[in-house]
């Protein structure tokens, strides 16, 4: 017999595994791995996914056979069911969930309860209650809201009686997303061009519609019904004529969204590499002809050339029949990394991202499947493209906290890339030009292959960093915004039609506003974070759970009316840049500026094509940009992320402020980089004046080593939330008291909690944490989940929400 290992698509850890099913003799030809099937478990049908199939003789016959095939399309193989299970075990996650991951959209498809009434039903022989549950029934079914919620809340003895005298039947239906794949009827003329011109003099006096027809498709050639019909001003009917007669051919094909990928710059192909870039590729080419799993850490300065190396490492693996991946952390990097890509390599490159549309999103996945591209750019979603022979991972600006997935499943995408790679005897390219911590001390141990690129391409010199110290200015944080220095950089260069860049990592009008009498500060009320004042609106927000509210004259606390407005975001900083440089034109990039569909790219291509232009943004304009004649990059306030309650917050700080400082100096330009600061002796900032990543990772890799953080250890950050804070604090002890025990069973690791975190309160829900460190992960994992098991199915607990995260990048 043939038995298929099934998933039930049910989202608990406590049933993460597969269970075995009897294969129906008559399904087995069609049985596959990657198949969506009905399978009967624990007295109802659920939905499941075949992750493997075995033969078997003397199979026990108390197993039960699966019902139905409910998607004839495979969804995923063999190698994408191992990944999956291996970030299920890695991250604590259910393997369900982990497999949709590889799901496209519009596939999700749904089992749902639905219950039939019967007719002219006799409620007289009905209690109160019965007749009652009936009646809210009746009122859902009628209304077409959503049954399930409403059964499970109605007591079972009352629906039981209900079912059996035949008042209502409660039957599961499927339910099947429309497909986002539309269809276009194209016309064209099934006779010669000459024989159609001939025809249309005939047809000029008897049938001037179906002249103007042929006509029409005598001059154009195929085209969309619609737009024929308009263009002719006619009917079907016309057609109709026309195809009765053999005139025309009209066929449906599928309609493709139409991606646009280009960017207006010229790709500058170059024919010689530096020596650097030679080096680095032969060591590529290398490992792509052994065909082997390899890691190769690429560290190049800004502007050293990384994305050549990418584009000629992806020609040599397309060359040997291999298939490419290429991850970017933001959204904002793909309209020029896309661009590039696709000029080398026409209708070879699909984009993954959740900027698309899902219509477009599953056309691209199709496309893939139906190996109609061999190159998947996206973010870290694309790692799960059902690409075929994948034989190179690009991960660019591999440090980026971007590619941690902040939901269930909560992975890391640097790891997943090193998986798949491994899997698949792929080699994996992490490139940067301020590696982590954690992948420049693994090249240091031989683990991965460092490749240097220490110059930028054709010589040009890195841009003069220099520093003004904020503290000097003689006025507070909320009086400076442009320095003197600034001011006059900006003023110089756009005067000779050159560009400016100027960064903030932190959106909105002002930081916060805070009462000077008695220092009340206007908090979220839902979150125990200050909100942000948005002029635009005149709105306080709150970026955590998007709470609003209207700013008040006087102080709630206190009642006085002396109300100020401290710090400031990018829409202040705008305004201000409005006053010194009237008539320059400003393109703002950050998070409220780019939640419109082509948003990014459109901002992109006006700075671009703007002489004196000023492109003010968040963290989305810090990497990967290249715009070759950018003379000044301005960093308005780098102290954004430096005093975060987080370890890595200097090494942020770091790679942020060298990232967006490489956007400077991409030609013979001689350019600046000002960077404004309270904080000018860090350690971090003294580093990027000297561009020193060297002494940085020295330095940084020692506090490390002291205090017992990645990359010596592996963390493992522990979230209890919950409306209830009381809850909240007895489920975090529990759960570290149990925890503490495993260390008499010979686990190491140390437990530091549980404590409040840093933001104690986000969405109304209070939240505390304890922190794992162990360098033995794998063992320690298991008990981990066994107490998260244990501590999620107790009663007195059931308000509170336990996060597991794994490889945590913000511990805030």
């Amino acid at each position: 017999m043939m038995i298929a290992q099934v998933v039930v698509d049910i989202s608990t850890s406590s049933l993460d595994k597969p269970f075995d099913y009897l294969v129906p003799v008559n399904m087995e030809r069609e049985m596959a791995v990657g198949l969506t099937v009905l399978v009967p478990f624990s007295k109802k049908n659920r939905l499941g996914m075949v992750v493997g199939l075995y033969r078997a003789e003397g199979v026990n016959m108390k197993l039960l056979e699966i019902s139905d095939i409910v998607d004839h399309d495979p969804i995923f193989d063999d190698r994408m069911v191992e990944l999956c299970s291996l970030i299920s075990r890695r991250y604590i996650a259910p393997l369900s969930d982990c497999l949709r991951l590889a799901y496209p959209p519009g596939r999700k498809i749904k089992l749902i309860k639905r219950v039939e009434l019967a007719e002219d039903a006799d409620h007289s022989i009905l209690t109160d209650l019965e007749r009652e549950a009936f009646l809210l029934l009746a009122k859902a079914v009628y209304e077409g809201g959503r049954i399930e919620n409403l059964l499970d809340s109605l007591d079972e003895g009352v629906l039981t009686v209900l079912k059996k005298r035949g008042f209502l039947k409660v039957v599961q239906v499927l339910v099947k997303p429309k497909s986002p794949v539309k269809m276009v009827e194209l016309v064209d003329i099934s006779i010669s061009v000459e024989e159609a011109r001939i025809l249309s003099k005939e047809l000029e006096r008897s049938s001037p519609k179906q002249e103007r027809i042929l006509s029409i498709l005598s001059k154009k050639g195929r085209l969309a019904t619609k737009i024929l019909l308009d263009e002719a001003k006619t009917s079907r009917s016309t057609l109709s004529a026309l195809s009765k007669k053999g005139l025309i051919n009209m066929t449906k094909v599928i309609r493709r969204p139409d991606l646009d990928l280009t960017f207006p710059e010229e790709v500058i192909t170059h024919d010689s590499l530096t020596e650097e870039q030679s080096t680095a590729i032969a060591s590529v080419k290398n490992s792509l002809a052994a065909g082997t799993f390899a890691v190769k850490l690429l560290y190049g300065v800004t502007a050293s050339g990384k994305t050549e190396i990418y584009l000629r490492a992806t020609e040599e693996a397309l060359r040997r029949g291999k298939s490419v991946i290429i991850l970017v952390p933001e959204i904002s990097l793909t309209p020029q990394i896309a661009h590039r890509f696709q000029t080398r390599f026409k209708g070879e490159v699909a984009i993954l991202h959740s900027a698309l549309s899902d219509a477009e999103r599953f056309d691209q996945w199709e496309m893939i499947k139906n190996g109609n591209h061999r190159i998947v750019l996206g973010a870290r979603s694309a790692l799960f493209a059902p690409l075929k022979d994948v034989g190179l991972i690009i991960v660019d600006e591999e440090h980026e906290p971007a590619y941690k997935q902040n939901s269930t499943p909560r992975y890391h995408g640097v790891w997943v890339a090193e998986q798949r790679a491994q899997l698949s005897g792929a080699l994996l390219i992490l490139g940067s030009a301020t590696p982590s911590i954690e992948s420049r001390f693994r090249a240091e141990k031989g683990e991965f292959e460092l490749l240097r690129l220490t110059k930028r391409v054709l010589d040009h010199p890195l841009p003069k960093v220099e520093i003004v110290d904020l503290r000097n200015t003689g006025e507070d944080n909320r009086g400076i915004i442009l320095s003197l220095e600034l001011i006059d950089a900006a003023r110089a260069a756009l005067e000779e039609d050159k560009k400016v860049i100027l960064f903030l990592n932190r959106r909105g009008y002002f930081g916060f506003i805070l009462c000077k009498s008695c220092g009340y500060v206007f908090k979220c009320k839902n979150c125990e974070v200050s909100m942000v004042y948005h002029q635009k609106n005149r709105l306080l927000m709150c970026h955590h759970c998007g709470f609003r509210t209207r700013p008040k004259d006087t102080c709630p606390d206190c009642g006085g009316s002396r109300m100020g407005f401290y710090s400031f975001g990018t829409e202040r900083v705008e305004e201000e840049i409005k006053r010194f440089f009237a008539g320059v034109e400003i393109v703002r990039m950050d998070r409220d500026t780019t939640r419109s569909r082509g948003a990014h790219r459109d901002r992109l291509i006006k700075f671009k094509e703007s002489k004196g232009a000023i492109l003010l943004g968040t963290q989305m304009i810090a990497k990967g940009l290249d715009f070759p004649d950018v003379a000044l990059v301005g960093v308005i306030n780098a102290d954004t992320s430096l005093h975060l309650p987080d370890f890595r917050s200097e090494e942020r700080t770091f790679q942020l402020l060298m990232q967006i400082s490489g956007r400077a100096g991409r030609s013979d330009l001689a350019s600046k980089v000002i960077i404004q600061t309270f904080s000018p002796d860090s350690f971090a900032i003294r580093a990027i004046k000297e561009s020193d990543y060297e002494g940085f990772y020295k330095r940084e890799l020692g506090v490390r080593r002291e205090m017992n953080y990645p990359p010596f250890t592996e963390i493992v950050n522990i979230i209890f939330s919950s409306k209830c804070e009381t809850s909240v604090i007895d489920a975090a002890k529990i759960f570290s008291d149990n925890l503490n025990v495993a260390k008499k069973d010979g686990l190491k690791f140390e437990l530091l909690g549980p404590v409040p975190a840093p933001i104690s309160k986000i969405g109304g829900m209070h939240r505390w944490h304890s922190m794992v460190k162990t360098s033995e992960l794998e063992m320690v994992l298991p008990r981990l989940k066994g107490d998260y098991i244990r501590l999620n199915s107790q009663a007195a607990f059931v308000d509170v929400k336990i996060t597991v995260d794994v490889d945590s990048v913000w511990m805030l």
